[in-house]
Protein backbone atom coordinates (compact mmCIF):
# COMPACT_ATOMS: atom_id res chain seq x y z
CA UNK A 1 0.00 0.00 0.00
CA UNK A 2 1.30 3.35 -0.91
CA UNK A 3 1.09 6.13 1.60
CA UNK A 4 0.58 9.68 0.46
CA UNK A 5 2.20 12.50 2.38
CA UNK A 6 0.30 15.74 2.08
CA UNK A 7 2.08 18.99 2.83
CA UNK A 8 -0.21 21.85 3.65
CA UNK A 9 1.29 25.33 3.37
CA UNK A 10 -0.73 27.51 5.65
CA UNK A 11 -0.56 31.28 5.12
CA UNK A 12 0.89 33.31 7.95
CA UNK A 13 -1.08 36.48 8.60
CA UNK A 14 0.79 39.49 9.94
CA UNK A 15 -1.31 42.15 11.62
CA UNK A 16 -0.36 45.80 11.50
CA UNK A 17 0.21 47.47 14.86
CA UNK A 18 -0.18 51.03 16.09
CA UNK A 19 2.62 52.48 18.20
CA UNK A 20 2.08 55.68 20.18
CA UNK A 21 4.41 58.51 21.25
CA UNK A 22 3.43 61.15 23.82
CA UNK A 23 5.18 63.88 25.80
CA UNK A 24 3.73 62.19 28.90
CA UNK A 25 5.04 58.76 27.93
CA UNK A 26 8.18 56.78 28.73
CA UNK A 27 10.67 55.10 26.43
CA UNK A 28 10.61 52.15 28.85
CA UNK A 29 6.89 51.67 28.16
CA UNK A 30 5.30 49.31 25.64
CA UNK A 31 4.38 51.92 23.05
CA UNK A 32 0.65 51.28 23.38
CA UNK A 33 -1.94 54.03 23.64
CA UNK A 34 -2.17 53.34 27.37
CA UNK A 35 1.63 53.22 27.79
CA UNK A 36 3.14 55.36 25.01
CA UNK A 37 6.77 56.02 24.23
CA UNK A 38 8.19 59.50 24.77
CA UNK A 39 10.84 60.36 22.18
CA UNK A 40 11.85 60.28 18.54
CA UNK A 41 15.04 58.53 19.67
CA UNK A 42 12.94 55.57 20.82
CA UNK A 43 11.11 55.45 17.48
CA UNK A 44 14.42 55.45 15.59
CA UNK A 45 15.81 52.70 17.81
CA UNK A 46 12.68 50.58 17.25
CA UNK A 47 12.52 51.02 13.47
CA UNK A 48 13.97 47.58 12.76
CA UNK A 49 11.12 45.85 14.59
CA UNK A 50 8.30 47.52 12.62
CA UNK A 51 6.59 45.81 9.69
CA UNK A 52 4.84 47.21 6.63
CA UNK A 53 1.46 48.60 7.62
CA UNK A 54 2.50 49.61 11.14
CA UNK A 55 1.62 53.13 12.23
CA UNK A 56 3.78 55.28 14.49
CA UNK A 57 1.50 57.97 15.87
CA UNK A 58 2.55 61.13 17.73
CA UNK A 59 0.09 62.75 20.13
CA UNK A 60 -1.55 65.93 18.90
CA UNK A 61 -0.55 69.01 20.85
CA UNK A 62 2.88 67.51 21.60
CA UNK A 63 6.33 68.84 20.74
CA UNK A 64 8.91 66.16 19.83
CA UNK A 65 12.58 67.12 19.46
CA UNK A 66 14.87 65.12 17.21
CA UNK A 67 15.70 63.92 13.72
CA UNK A 68 13.33 61.14 12.65
CA UNK A 69 14.77 58.50 10.31
CA UNK A 70 12.21 56.26 8.59
CA UNK A 71 14.06 53.20 7.29
CA UNK A 72 11.22 50.62 7.27
CA UNK A 73 9.21 50.26 4.07
CA UNK A 74 5.45 50.62 4.18
CA UNK A 75 5.06 52.27 7.58
CA UNK A 76 2.80 55.20 8.37
CA UNK A 77 3.97 58.17 10.45
CA UNK A 78 1.03 60.19 11.71
CA UNK A 79 -0.93 61.65 14.61
CA UNK A 80 -3.51 60.63 17.20
CA UNK A 81 -5.71 62.41 19.70
CA UNK A 82 -7.28 65.86 19.49
CA UNK A 83 -5.78 69.30 18.97
CA UNK A 84 -3.01 70.78 16.86
CA UNK A 85 -0.78 68.63 14.71
CA UNK A 86 2.15 67.20 16.67
CA UNK A 87 5.38 69.13 16.14
CA UNK A 88 8.39 67.16 14.91
CA UNK A 89 11.25 69.58 15.33
CA UNK A 90 14.96 70.01 14.83
CA UNK A 91 14.75 73.20 16.88
CA UNK A 92 16.44 73.24 20.27
CA UNK A 93 15.12 75.70 22.84
CA UNK A 94 18.05 77.71 24.20
CA UNK A 95 18.53 78.86 27.78
CA UNK A 96 21.25 80.01 30.15
CA UNK A 97 21.99 83.32 28.44
CA UNK A 98 25.13 85.13 29.58
CA UNK A 99 26.47 88.57 28.68
CA UNK A 100 28.86 88.56 25.71
CA UNK A 101 29.35 92.33 25.47
CA UNK A 102 27.22 95.44 25.16
CA UNK A 103 23.70 94.30 24.14
CA UNK A 104 25.05 90.86 23.25
CA UNK A 105 23.95 87.59 24.89
CA UNK A 106 25.20 84.06 24.28
CA UNK A 107 23.87 80.58 25.02
CA UNK A 108 25.31 77.12 24.39
CA UNK A 109 23.51 75.03 21.76
CA UNK A 110 25.39 71.70 21.94
CA UNK A 111 24.78 71.52 18.19
CA UNK A 112 26.56 68.69 16.38
CA UNK A 113 27.00 71.03 13.40
CA UNK A 114 29.44 73.87 12.73
CA UNK A 115 26.65 76.04 11.34
CA UNK A 116 23.09 77.08 12.14
CA UNK A 117 20.71 78.23 9.43
CA UNK A 118 17.43 78.93 11.24
CA UNK A 119 16.61 80.80 14.45
CA UNK A 120 13.08 81.58 15.66
CA UNK A 121 12.05 83.87 18.52
CA UNK A 122 8.56 83.36 19.94
CA UNK A 123 7.64 81.40 16.84
CA UNK A 124 8.87 83.99 14.33
CA UNK A 125 11.91 83.40 12.13
CA UNK A 126 14.57 86.11 12.62
CA UNK A 127 17.43 87.13 10.36
CA UNK A 128 21.10 86.42 10.82
CA UNK A 129 23.15 89.54 11.47
CA UNK A 130 24.65 91.22 8.41
CA UNK A 131 26.64 94.27 7.38
CA UNK A 132 25.28 96.54 6.05
CA UNK A 133 22.04 96.03 7.98
CA UNK A 134 19.24 94.58 5.93
CA UNK A 135 16.95 96.94 4.06
CA UNK A 136 14.46 96.44 1.25
CA UNK A 137 16.57 98.53 -1.10
CA UNK A 138 20.18 98.97 -2.22
CA UNK A 139 21.32 100.19 1.20
CA UNK A 140 21.49 96.56 2.32
CA UNK A 141 24.38 95.94 -0.08
CA UNK A 142 27.90 97.18 -0.70
CA UNK A 143 29.39 97.36 -4.18
CA UNK A 144 32.75 95.91 -5.20
CA UNK A 145 35.02 97.49 -7.75
CA UNK A 146 37.20 94.68 -9.06
CA UNK A 147 36.73 91.65 -11.29
CA UNK A 148 36.41 88.40 -9.35
CA UNK A 149 38.62 85.43 -10.31
CA UNK A 150 37.24 81.93 -10.63
CA UNK A 151 39.68 80.28 -8.23
CA UNK A 152 40.82 80.80 -4.65
CA UNK A 153 41.96 82.99 -3.04
CA UNK A 154 39.50 85.69 -4.06
CA UNK A 155 40.00 89.39 -3.32
CA UNK A 156 36.88 91.53 -3.09
CA UNK A 157 37.51 95.28 -2.99
CA UNK A 158 34.70 97.33 -1.49
CA UNK A 159 33.79 100.67 -3.01
CA UNK A 160 32.97 101.91 0.53
CA UNK A 161 35.03 102.07 3.70
CA UNK A 162 34.68 99.09 6.06
CA UNK A 163 34.42 100.11 9.74
CA UNK A 164 35.88 96.98 11.36
CA UNK A 165 37.41 93.59 10.64
CA UNK A 166 35.15 90.70 9.64
CA UNK A 167 37.78 87.97 9.41
CA UNK A 168 36.16 84.64 10.31
CA UNK A 169 32.80 85.69 8.91
CA UNK A 170 31.28 85.10 5.49
CA UNK A 171 31.09 87.34 2.42
CA UNK A 172 27.93 86.86 0.36
CA UNK A 173 28.84 87.92 -3.17
CA UNK A 174 26.53 88.55 -6.08
CA UNK A 175 28.82 87.63 -8.96
CA UNK A 176 26.30 88.21 -11.73
CA UNK A 177 22.59 88.65 -12.24
CA UNK A 178 21.68 85.11 -11.12
CA UNK A 179 24.45 83.75 -8.87
CA UNK A 180 25.29 84.28 -5.18
CA UNK A 181 28.36 82.75 -3.52
CA UNK A 182 28.94 82.48 0.22
CA UNK A 183 32.68 82.65 0.88
CA UNK A 184 34.59 82.42 4.18
CA UNK A 185 36.61 85.57 4.91
CA UNK A 186 40.20 84.57 5.67
CA UNK A 187 41.85 88.01 5.60
CA UNK A 188 41.10 91.72 5.42
CA UNK A 189 43.15 94.84 4.80
CA UNK A 190 41.10 98.01 4.96
CA UNK A 191 38.32 97.67 2.42
CA UNK A 192 39.85 94.60 0.71
CA UNK A 193 38.62 91.14 1.72
CA UNK A 194 40.41 87.88 1.01
CA UNK A 195 38.10 84.88 0.75
CA UNK A 196 38.14 81.20 -0.16
CA UNK A 197 35.86 80.22 -3.01
CA UNK A 198 35.08 76.54 -3.35
CA UNK A 199 33.02 75.32 -6.33
CA UNK A 200 29.35 75.63 -5.47
CA UNK A 201 26.26 73.91 -6.79
CA UNK A 202 26.62 75.81 -10.08
CA UNK A 203 30.41 75.81 -10.14
CA UNK A 204 32.71 78.80 -9.78
CA UNK A 205 31.56 81.84 -11.71
CA UNK A 206 33.73 84.92 -12.07
CA UNK A 207 32.24 88.34 -11.33
CA UNK A 208 32.75 91.41 -13.45
CA UNK A 209 32.35 94.03 -10.75
CA UNK A 210 29.50 96.47 -10.22
CA UNK A 211 27.34 93.96 -8.38
CA UNK A 212 26.85 93.82 -4.62
CA UNK A 213 27.91 91.95 -1.50
CA UNK A 214 27.30 91.89 2.23
CA UNK A 215 28.95 90.27 5.25
CA UNK A 216 27.28 87.79 7.59
CA UNK A 217 28.04 85.22 10.30
CA UNK A 218 30.27 87.46 12.39
CA UNK A 219 29.59 88.98 15.84
CA UNK A 220 30.43 92.50 14.55
CA UNK A 221 27.30 92.34 12.36
CA UNK A 222 25.01 92.31 15.43
CA UNK A 223 23.66 95.85 15.72
CA UNK A 224 19.85 95.46 15.69
CA UNK A 225 17.33 93.66 17.88
CA UNK A 226 17.20 89.87 17.46
CA UNK A 227 20.06 89.65 14.96
CA UNK A 228 22.11 86.52 15.65
CA UNK A 229 25.48 84.88 15.07
CA UNK A 230 26.46 81.21 15.47
CA UNK A 231 30.04 80.46 16.50
CA UNK A 232 31.20 77.39 14.52
CA UNK A 233 33.86 76.51 17.10
CA UNK A 234 32.15 77.00 20.47
CA UNK A 235 28.67 76.16 19.04
CA UNK A 236 27.23 79.14 20.95
CA UNK A 237 24.49 81.38 19.61
CA UNK A 238 24.83 85.12 20.22
CA UNK A 239 21.93 87.54 19.76
CA UNK A 240 21.54 91.30 20.00
CA UNK A 241 19.21 92.36 22.83
CA UNK A 242 19.20 95.36 25.14
CA UNK A 243 18.24 93.08 28.06
CA UNK A 244 18.83 89.45 28.97
CA UNK A 245 16.56 87.39 26.68
CA UNK A 246 13.30 86.15 28.17
CA UNK A 247 11.65 85.12 24.89
CA UNK A 248 11.51 81.55 23.63
CA UNK A 249 14.54 81.29 21.34
CA UNK A 250 15.08 78.19 19.24
CA UNK A 251 17.91 77.23 16.90
CA UNK A 252 18.10 74.45 14.29
CA UNK A 253 20.61 71.77 15.30
CA UNK A 254 19.73 68.99 12.82
CA UNK A 255 20.08 69.18 9.03
CA UNK A 256 17.02 67.01 8.23
CA UNK A 257 13.95 66.71 10.44
CA UNK A 258 12.38 63.68 8.71
CA UNK A 259 14.68 61.49 6.61
CA UNK A 260 12.93 58.73 4.62
CA UNK A 261 15.22 56.01 3.26
CA UNK A 262 12.63 53.28 2.57
CA UNK A 263 9.83 52.93 0.03
CA UNK A 264 6.05 53.32 0.28
CA UNK A 265 6.16 55.38 3.46
CA UNK A 266 3.30 57.69 4.42
CA UNK A 267 3.92 60.90 6.39
CA UNK A 268 0.71 62.66 7.39
CA UNK A 269 -0.83 65.19 9.79
CA UNK A 270 2.48 66.46 11.23
CA UNK A 271 3.97 69.91 11.85
CA UNK A 272 7.57 69.52 10.68
CA UNK A 273 9.97 72.36 11.44
CA UNK A 274 13.46 73.51 12.39
CA UNK A 275 15.77 71.82 9.85
CA UNK A 276 19.07 73.39 8.90
CA UNK A 277 18.56 72.08 5.37
CA UNK A 278 15.46 69.90 4.89
CA UNK A 279 12.04 69.49 6.43
CA UNK A 280 11.55 66.14 4.66
CA UNK A 281 14.21 64.38 2.59
CA UNK A 282 13.27 61.15 0.84
CA UNK A 283 15.41 58.74 -1.17
CA UNK A 284 12.70 56.07 -1.21
CA UNK A 285 10.07 55.61 -3.92
CA UNK A 286 6.32 55.78 -3.38
CA UNK A 287 6.39 58.41 -0.62
CA UNK A 288 2.98 59.81 0.35
CA UNK A 289 3.24 63.21 2.02
CA UNK A 290 -0.14 64.69 2.95
CA UNK A 291 -1.84 67.11 5.32
CA UNK A 292 1.43 68.34 6.81
CA UNK A 293 2.77 71.74 7.82
CA UNK A 294 6.43 72.25 6.89
CA UNK A 295 8.11 75.48 7.95
CA UNK A 296 11.26 77.09 9.39
CA UNK A 297 13.70 75.25 7.12
CA UNK A 298 17.05 76.57 5.91
CA UNK A 299 17.18 75.14 2.37
CA UNK A 300 14.24 73.07 1.05
CA UNK A 301 10.98 72.16 2.74
CA UNK A 302 10.77 68.91 0.77
CA UNK A 303 13.27 67.11 -1.43
CA UNK A 304 12.23 63.80 -2.99
CA UNK A 305 14.76 61.75 -4.95
CA UNK A 306 12.59 58.64 -5.22
CA UNK A 307 10.04 57.99 -7.97
CA UNK A 308 6.24 57.84 -7.89
CA UNK A 309 5.68 60.06 -4.88
CA UNK A 310 2.63 62.09 -3.88
CA UNK A 311 2.36 65.43 -2.10
CA UNK A 312 -1.13 66.59 -1.12
CA UNK A 313 -2.62 69.38 1.01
Amino acid sequence: MKKLLWLFLLPVQVFATNFYVSNSGSDAAAGTIAAPWATIAKVNASMGSFVAGDSILFERGGDFFGALTVSKAGVIIGAYGAGNAPVITGFKTLAGWTSAGTNLWSAATASPKSYMNVVAINGVMVREGRFPDYADNASGWLTYTNSIPTSSPVNVISGSAIPTTFVGGELVLRKNSYNLDVMPITGQSGNTFTCTNAPGIYGVVGGLGGYGFFVQNHPATLTSANEWYFNPTSKALTIFSTTSPTATIRGSVFDTVVNVTAGNVTIENLNIQGGNRFGVFSSGSGLVLKNNIIRFVGYWGVQINGASSTIAN
